[in-house]
């Protein structure tokens, strides 16, 4: 239920579908329809990139101020662990766990999702900003700073 507060705070809906990992949970937004990005399309896959990186990163900043860790996915590049594969990245994951699978049926445009984690607002004197948190990116970036040096000394 930790994991789906996190999900909520972030201002995410509710995943298509959620199952253990092995090592956590995973969900899954799924779309309304395919999300093609064809060879090429440097413009689309420039959209996508930057959209789903904030993605995760607004998902590590929500776990973070829980005091949690988020493996963040936003990456495109990143496999996704199919249910009832075994993560090899710890001891504690080496046993097979039992997994859970909830599947709501819902399903959201690109557009909708997106929505969710809108770009930064670019101002005339070159600064952008969060419009979500209202802070700078640079402010931002000196937080996240903070937070990182914080922990090594922990």
């Amino acid at each position: 239920e930790t994991v789906r507060a996190i999900w909520k705070e972030a201002g995410y809906p509710e995943p298509s579908v959620t199952w253990m990992t092995g090592g956590g949970i995973n969900g899954l937004w799924l779309f309304d329809e395919p999300l093609t990005i064809e060879v090429g399309d440097d413009e689309m896959y420039t959209k996508v990139s930057k959209a789903t990186a904030r993605w995760g990163a607004r998902l590590k900043r929500t776990a973070r101020k829980r005091g949690m860790h988020h493996d963040t996915g936003g990456d495109l590049s990143r496999v996704l662990r199919l249910p009832g594969s075994v993560n090899r990245k710890s001891d504690h994951a080496l046993e097979p766990k039992p997994v859970f699978a909830d599947y709501t049926g819902a399903t959201y445009t690109f557009e909708e999702l997106m929505a969710c984690v809108p770009a930064p607002i670019e101002h005339t004197d070159g600064s952008r900003t969060d419009p979500l948190t209202g802070e700078t990116i640079r402010e931002t970036q000196d937080r996240i700073v903070e937070l990182v040096q914080e922990e090594l000394r922990a």
